[in-house]
């Protein structure tokens, strides 16, 4: 399978230790790596990471160098996000044209199950999978998407979905020029915007995204942590979406999960 990750050097700790946990956890024999960063990222990071990766998998680096003048949201919600979120844009332009599919990731998730049915799912006609957004749950909702009035082909109460995970058709997101359009619509909303990376991406693909099940992008993680009864095992891929993250203040000291990500961590530091 091939992933695409997109970071600057701030995230290059936790980049790194979802790469770990889909080594160990995703049960897949060889997995490829795109990792789309800032020109900025120096060779020691890139070659740290190699290491770690060894014969367990491939990495292959993209730097972009398009990103910084891309405009953020001014919403108090959206501060803690940076314009490392668009480097996943530029991800299907910068992979070989004779991949066909690529599943993306914020690195702010873990692997906790096998990703191989992941390599199964059918998109048909759709140009990505994705999860149903689990607090921003219709287009309307959250103060709702910027330019949603304006668009008499958008329906407000379409469930609207979280890009934390993209199981990408990448012929079909070239062909649909979603980047083009994307980064149009973020040039014109993005100081309005919830989420603006996330925001673009349900304006440009409304009506051509598959649901996939919340295995593959779980965000209410505290529902399967052991303390509370939960089952770790109920997902694949758990994300921590917000400003609350594993390795904050603000994350709980018996998470199961920061446990899994304070292990990764200390090993690869190590």
């Amino acid at each position: 399978m091939h992933f695409g990750l997109g970071f600057d050097e701030a995230y290059v700790p936790h980049a790194r230790v979802l790469i770990e946990s889909i080594l160990r956890e995703g049960a897949l024999a060889t997995p490829t790596f795109w990792l789309v960063t800032d020109h900025d990222l120096g060779a020691d990071l890139r070659d740290a990471v190699r290491r770690q990766v060894g014969d367990r998998g491939e990495v292959r680096f993209r730097p972009v160098d398009r990103v910084a003048h891309l405009p953020l949201s001014t919403r108090d919600s959206a501060r803690h996000i940076s314009q490392g979120m668009y480097l996943r844009l530029f991800l299907p332009w910068l992979v070989p044209v004779e991949l066909d599919r690529l599943v993306y990731l914020d690195c702010d998730m873990l692997c906790t199950g096998s990703l191989a049915g992941l390599a199964d799912v059918a998109l048909g006609e759709a140009v990505v999978g994705a999860v149903r957004d689990a607090y921003t749950r219709r287009l309307a909702d959250g103060g709702a998407l910027p330019g949603l009035r304006e668009e008499a082909a958008l329906d407000p109460q379409a469930p609207y979905f979280n890009s934390g995970m993209l199981l990408i058709d990448l012929a079909r997101w070239r062909d649909a020029d979603v980047t083009g359009r994307a980064l149009d619509y973020i040039e014109r909303h993005a100081d309005a915007a919830r989420y603006p990376d996330q925001d673009a991406l349900n304006h440009v693909l409304f009506g051509r995204w598959l649901r996939l099940s919340h295995r593959w992008n779980h965000m209410m993680g505290w529902r399967l942590e052991p303390v509370y009864g939960g089952d770790p095992a109920q997902a694949s891929l758990v994300h921590c979406v917000g400003p609350k993250k594993f390795w904050t203040d603000e994350f709980p000291d018996f998470s199961e999960f920061g446990r899994r990500y304070w292990k990764y961590r200390a090993e690869l530091d190590g």
